[in-house]
């Protein structure tokens, strides 16, 4: 029988409305969105960085809500390569607007962080306003 890792069974069975779902003191998280001055692709940052005293073991993102005239072309980012151990990640994802507009763009970011042997699972929501073409 293939065992699971401690940290997957913890952010499997987290209850909604804890302080891992609505943010945890254990990463900050920072999200930033070119302005984009025509419909078309428009990318964004995403920068998880683990607290002092601990660092990242796995870390993603999930586009929790984007305006309507913007849509993720995924809606959970990954970091390209996996690296454990860090003190930071940086996920850059797109979204395609299909019109112009301003909005709030909401990420939830999504971590293991580890302090020595001790891992448990993290998230903190991030929010950007996202502006395409010329709005009044």
């Amino acid at each position: 029988m293939r065992r699971l890792a401690p940290w997957l069974l913890a952010i499997g069975f987290s209850a909604p409305g804890s302080a891992e779902s609505a943010g945890s003191a254990e990463i900050d998280a920072a999200l930033s969105c070119e302005a984009a001055p025509a419909p078309g692709r428009v990318r964004c940052d995403l920068t998880v960085r683990a607290r002092a005293g601990t660092l990242l073991d796995w870390a993603d993102a999930l586009v929790v809500a984007a305006p309507s005239f913007a849509r993720p072309l995924r809606s959970r980012v990954a970091p390209r390569e996996r690296r454990s151990g860090v003190p930071s990640v940086d996920l850059p994802f797109a979204l395609v607007a299909a019109g112009t507009g301003r909005g709030e763009l909401r990420v939830r970011a999504r971590a293991v962080v580890c302090r020595a042997a001790l891992c448990r699972p993290a998230s903190r929501d991030v929010r950007t306003e996202l502006a395409v073409g010329q709005t009044p």
